[in-house]
């Protein structure tokens, strides 16, 4: 990893930590106001949980929001550092607005995921709006069930293990979010800023330790074309806690560099667009 990788790196997880943090302090609320409450019967339990799994959704829609335009907005910074330090010009960066910052797509180039930035506004809200709203009835549906525990005479010191120990659950389903998501829409910024410079190859990069996946191990190295139909299944993460990126590649690649025949298949059911 060379000093400019390694400067990114560490912003990218400064970026993980204030998510993190916020995410944090929402969840602790919500387990606060569990471990408090009284239940009086099992309809009003529903009813209250129900009332206040708006407000934290909403609550954890905006901490999702920001720190996905943070490191979509991050990514495309980095990449035009990148092309700036293989000696070529870039376009003029500017924060993520409703500004048409690149062409359009060609009609024959067709992938499968938004690739310039006036969509990525409608695109980044639309997924985290389902995601915060996935993860807050994941949490209240967990609760709830502790809850009617209670209700039925469960012992209280019981009760408030489980509700440590979901806390516990939470605060790492929040890392694995963190890490998955930033990896997501950080690479989606590095290929925005790479199709709007003219970068016309990129080369899948992996951090290469014990941790490295089976998926991201198997393509280090490999070179695509940007255009290319390949690149929608292989832009990380290829599975939770992917850390690979994509970099700009400006020479010319082998056959052996072309070749993804033989990489490792992406998990059951895992989806990279």
């Amino acid at each position: 990893m060379n000093d400019l990788d390694s400067k990114f790196k560490k912003e990218l997880d400064e970026e993980d930590i204030i998510f993190l943090k916020e995410y944090g302090k929402i969840i602790k609320k919500l387990f606060q106001f569990a471990s408090r409450y009284k239940p009086i019967s099992v309809s009003a339990m529903e009813d209250e949980f129900n009332r206040i799994s708006k407000k934290y959704s909403q609550e954890l829609n905006k901490v999702f929001k920001k720190h996905s335009f943070n490191c979509f907005n991050m990514g495309r910074l980095h990449g035009k550092y990148e092309v700036i330090a293989s000696g070529r010009e870039v376009k003029e960066f500017k924060k993520l607005k409703a500004l048409k910052l690149a062409e359009p797509l060609p009609p024959e180039i067709d992938i499968s995921f938004w690739i310039y930035p006036e969509n990525a506004m409608s695109a980044i809200s639309k997924r985290q709006l389902v995601l915060s709203g996935n993860v807050t009835q994941d949490i209240v549906e967990t609760i709830k069930n502790i809850m009617r525990e209670k209700i039925k005479g469960a012992d209280e010191l019981e009760v408030e293990k489980q509700i440590s120990k979901t806390l516990n659950t939470c605060m790492d389903r929040g890392e694995l979010i963190s890490i998955t998501e930033s990896t997501y829409y950080y690479n989606k910024g590095r290929v925005t800023s790479f199709y709007e410079d003219g970068v016309e190859y990129v080369q899948f990069s992996a951090i290469m330790d014990g941790r490295t996946s089976d998926q991201c191990r198997s393509r280090h190295g490999l070179v695509m074309r940007l255009d290319s139909t390949e690149l929608a299944m292989n832009t990380p993460p290829l599975h939770g806690r992917c850390r690979s990126i994509l970099k700009p590649y400006f020479e010319k690649p082998t056959d052996k560099q072309l070749d993804w025949s033989m990489t490792a298949s992406l998990p059951a059911g895992w989806r990279t667009t």
